[in-house]
C-alpha cells in the first residue's frame, strides 16, 4: 500500500493569504499607475518612476525568498514525519492471505496471532450395485432379495460428499488456545436422504493446550472413533464400524511419557439420539429419557510419532478402550391389555469397545475395532436396530472391522478389510436383520495435494430372519476428489 502525503495543513491557508496579498498589491499597483498616467504622461526616465519600480522589484524578490523558505520548511517537516513514523509511508496490511494446496486459504489476523482457514472439496462418487441398497448411492444395508428372483441392480452418481469447512485458531487466553471448526456436506438433513442440502458434520468450539482440551458442539463420538479407509462417508456403518457424530461436551487430558509415549483420557456428555444416519421423523416414538449419554475412552500411544510414507505421522502402536452408557425411551402407539394408555419402555444403552492402530513398517499397517453392547442403533451398530419390533426390548449386538493397508508409492496406496455387525438372533423379531457384513478393497491415487482418484470394490451380505430373504451383491465405486 502506498500512502500519498498531502500539503501540510498550515501551508494551504498561508498560500491563500499570499495569493490574497498579491491580488491586493496588484490592484493597488494598477490603480496607482492609472492615476499617475491620468495626471501626467509616463516618463520612464523620471526619477520618481524609477524609485517606484525599484520598490516593486524589491517586494517581489522578498516574496519569492519567503516562498522558497516556506517550501524548505515544508520539506523539512515532511522528512521529520517520515523519520519518526516510518510505517506511515508504507502501511503494513492488518491481515495476510496464504493459499496452501489441499488445505484452503488461511487468513492471518491480529499480528499473526489468529488464523482463519477456509477450505472446500468437490467430490463425484459413482456406485454400481448388483443388489438394491439402502441408502441410494451410499451403501449401508442391502434390501431383501426379490421373492421372484428379479434383478435389483442399481446405479447412481452424486456430488453430495462435496464439502465446505472453516477452522479458526485464536490468540492464547489464560494458557489455552481457542479454536473451532465448521464442516458441512451437501446432503439434506442426514446421509440416507437422496436429496441435496446442507448437512452439518462438525460445529464445535474448543480451548486447548499441551495438557488439556475442552470442547463443545457437534463432534465425532468418543466411543470407538476409528474408521476404515473406504470411499463413502457411511464408512462401514451397520457393518462393523460403530460410532457417529453428535452434540456433546467433552474434556480430554494428555499425559506425556519419557519415551515419547502418550496417555490420553477422554470423557463427555452427549446427545442420546443421533440424526446423522436416520431421520427421526420416521420413528417419532423414540426419544431420549431426559439424560445425556456418558462416554469415556482411554488411549495409549506407544513411542514417538514418526514420519511415514505418504506424508503420514503416526506412532508405532495406538490402543484405545472406550465405553458408553445412556437411555432411550420408546412409547408404543397401542396400549397394552393392562394399561389405560400407550405403553412406555425405557431401554438402556450400554457398550464397550476397543480400537487399534499399528504400523508394521513405514509402508504397511493395520487398524480396526470391536464392540459389544445393546441399543446401539444411535451409534450405527446393531444393524440400525435399537429394539425388538414386537416387544420393544433392547437388542444386543457384537461386531467390528479389521483393515490391512500398504503404500506401493507415496501417492498410491491400497486397503483390504472386513467388517461385520451381528445382532443376537434371540433378541430379534421376525423380519429383522440378523447380520450385515462387508469385504472391501480400496485403492487411492493421490495425484497431488489437490486431486485424488479412488476405486473401491465391496462384497456385501445382509441376512434377515424369515419371512424375508437374505441379500448379497457386489458394489463398484469410483470417486474423483478435488480439494481447493
Amino acid at each position: 500500500m502506498t500512502v500519498m502525503f498531502k500539503t501540510a495543513t498550515w501551508e494551504q491557508p498561508l498560500m491563500r493569504v499570499y495569493a490574497y496579498l498579491m491580488g491586493c498589491f496588484t490592484l493597488a499597483l494598477q490603480g496607482a499607475i492609472s492615476t499617475s498616467m491620468a495626471q501626467e504622461p509616463l516618463v520612464l526616465n523620471d526619477e520618481r518612476t524609477n524609485i517606484d519600480l525599484s520598490r516593486i522589484e524589491q517586494r517581489l524578490s522578498d516574496l519569492e525568498a519567503s516562498n522558497r523558505a516556506l517550501q524548505e520548511e515544508n520539506a523539512r517537516l515532511h522528512d521529520q514525519s517520515l523519520s519518526s513514523h516510518p510505517d506511515v509511508h508504507a502501511l503494513q496490511p492488518l491481515s495476510s492471505v496464504q493459499h496452501t494446496p489441499g488445505d484452503g486459504i488461511t487468513i492471518s489476523m491480529l499480528n499473526d496471532k489468529s488464523r482463519l482457514t477456509f477450505g472446500a472439496a468437490m467430490s463425484a462418487l459413482s456406485t454400481f450395485s448388483t443388489s438394491r441398497q439402502f441408502s441410494p448411492s451410499l451403501p449401508l444395508l442391502l434390501f431383501p432379495a426379490s421373492p421372484s428372483e428379479q434383478d435389483t441392480n442399481t446405479f447412481g452418481i452424486h456430488a453430495r460428499q462435496s464439502s465446505l469447512n472453516a477452522r479458526f485458531r485464536g490468540p492464547d487466553v489464560g494458557g489455552f488456545t481457542p479454536g473451532g471448526e465448521i464442516y458441512t456436506l451437501f446432503f439434506n438433513d442426514n446421509i440416507t436422504d437422496d436429496n441435496y442440502g446442507m448437512l452439518v458434520y462438525f460445529a464445535y468450539g474448543e480451548l486447548k493446550n499441551d495438557q488439556s482440551r475442552f470442547a463443545a458442539g457437534i463432534q465425532k463420538d468418543i466411543f470407538n472413533p476409528l474408521g476404515p479407509s473406504v470411499l463413502p462417508i457411511s464408512v462401514l456403518y451397520t457393518s462393523g464400524n460403530s460410532g457417529s457424530y453428535r452434540g456433546q461436551v467433552r474434556w480430554e487430558r494428555f499425559i506425556p511419557m519419557e519415551n515419547g509415549s502418550m496417555i490420553t483420557f477422554q470423557g463427555g456428555l452427549s446427545e442420546p439420539i443421533a440424526t446423522l444416519v436416520r431421520d427421526r421423523l420416521v420413528d417419532p416414538l423414540v426419544e431420549d429419557n431426559g439424560w445425556p449419554n456418558l462416554e469415556g475412552r482411554l488411549l495409549l500411544g506407544f513411542g514417538e510419532a514418526e514420519e511415514l510414507v505418504g506424508g503420514r505421522k503416526q506412532r508405532s502402536l495406538e490402543l484405545g478402550l472406550s465405553a458408553v452408557v445412556g437411555q432411550i425411551r420408546i412409547t408404543k402407539p397401542i396400549p397394552g391389555p393392562s394399561t389405560p394408555g400407550p405403553d412406555r419402555i425405557v431401554d438402556d444403552i450400554q457398550a464397550v469397545g476397543c480400537d487399534l492402530q499399528c504400523t508394521l513398517t513405514d509402508r504397511m499397517g493395520v487398524k480396526g475395532e470391536v464392540f459389544i453392547g445393546q441399543t446401539l442403533a444411535e451409534y450405527n451398530a446393531g444393524a440400525l436396530q435399537n429394539f425388538n419390533s414386537e416387544t420393544f426390548e433392547a437388542i444386543r449386538s457384537i461386531g467390528g472391522f479389521a483393515e490391512l493397508y500398504y503404500y506401493l508409492h507415496p501417492q498410491f496406496h491400497v486397503h483390504f478389510g472386513y467388517g461385520i455387525d451381528d445382532p443376537f438372533n434371540s433378541d430379534l423379531a421376525s423380519g429383522q436383520i440378523s447380520s450385515n457384513e462387508t469385504y472391501f478393497t480400496t485403492a487411492y491415487w493421490d495425484v497431488s495435494k489437490n486431486v485424488q482418484f479412488g476405486v473401491e470394490i465391496d462384497y456385501r451380505t445382509t441376512r434377515y430372519l424369515s419371512p424375508l430373504s437374505d441379500a448379497d451383491g457386489f458394489l463398484f465405486m469410483n470417486q474423483f476428489l478435488w480439494r481447493f
